[in-house]
């Protein structure tokens, strides 16, 4: 603790380590305000997560100095646990946030396969050489092989449709994998006949940009 200087300053300062890593977000900012008026306080800046940090060491938090050292140990240990809760929330919220963009793709995928669509393919595949597709007839390397395989499903089938179920989708920061098992249907071009196989997928996604 310091003495916050100023003429007629009647408060002290209290430092948060900023090793905490001590951020309020979303909610977060609501609930803040209502510790403010339970504990005669001030936060004085929110900081979101992942944020670069200010210049400001950490969060600090002003008391006046009618509230006893009780409270001010009190408020320390609460402003802690509140704000790790609140890091813990926002990180969930980024991963599900990532899970729901995951679901998305899978959907495009399924949907460019339906139409053998090489374009909205595009919008799923990384279009680069590094891309590897392990499916039941073989294995492609690199975007143009994929390519392949889409035209190759627009000219053997007149009918197609990929139905997944059972997705299972992780995330670990940049990365994740989903998990799924899928029925394919479709009519062969050259006499209609029917096509019905299934399988397990499991594809990696790796975060690019805003991608």
């Amino acid at each position: 603790m310091k003495p916050l200087l100023g003429a007629g300053a009647s408060m002290s300062v209290m430092n948060l380590n900023q090793r905490i890593g001590l951020s309020f977000d979303g909610a977060c900012e609501t609930a803040s305000k209502f510790y403010e008026r339970c504990l005669n306080g001030t936060i004085v800046f929110l900081r979101r997560w992942g944020e670069p940090r200010r210049s400001e060491s950490g969060v600090r938090v002003f008391l006046n100095r009618a509230t006893n050292a009780s409270a001010r140990a009190f408020v320390l240990c609460l402003a802690i646990a509140f704000g790790l809760s609140c890091a813990f929330r926002d990180k969930s919220n980024n991963s599900k946030a990532a899970m729901d963009a995951i679901r998305q793709q899978i959907a495009k995928y399924t949907a460019a396969l339906d139409a053998a669509d090489i374009d909205l393919a595009s919008q799923v595949w990384r279009t680069s050489a590094e891309v590897s597709f392990i499916h039941p007839a073989g294995h492609a390397h690199g975007w143009e092989e994929v390519k392949g395989i889409y035209k190759f499903f627009g000219s053997f089938f007149s009918e197609r449709k990929l139905t997944v179920r059972d997705v299972s989708i992780h995330v670990n920061g940049e990365t994740a994998w989903a998990e799924f098992y899928w029925h394919f249907t479709a009519k062969q071009s050259k006499d209609g006949s029917a096509v019905q196989t299934d399988g397990r997928e499991t594809q990696i996604y790796e975060k690019a940009g805003n991608r």
